[in-house]
């Protein structure tokens, strides 16, 4: 995973909070594979949850 500053658009390792340029807080940037493993495990917890009685 990677972060980027929406303000300078420079990317930084998971570790940083904020720009060493501007002091803003940095958005994660979630890569396509990253976005549809997010999304699987989603739908798979959708599912649990449906099947559980209440």
């Amino acid at each position: 995973m990677k972060k980027i500053c929406v303000h300078c658009n420079k990317e930084f390792d998971d570790a940083t909070k904020k720009c060493s340029e501007c002091g803003k807080r940095l958005k994660v940037v979630l890569t396509k594979e990253e976005q549809e493993e997010l999304k699987k495990q989603n739908d798979d917890m959708v599912a649990i949850n449906t099947m559980m009685p209440m």
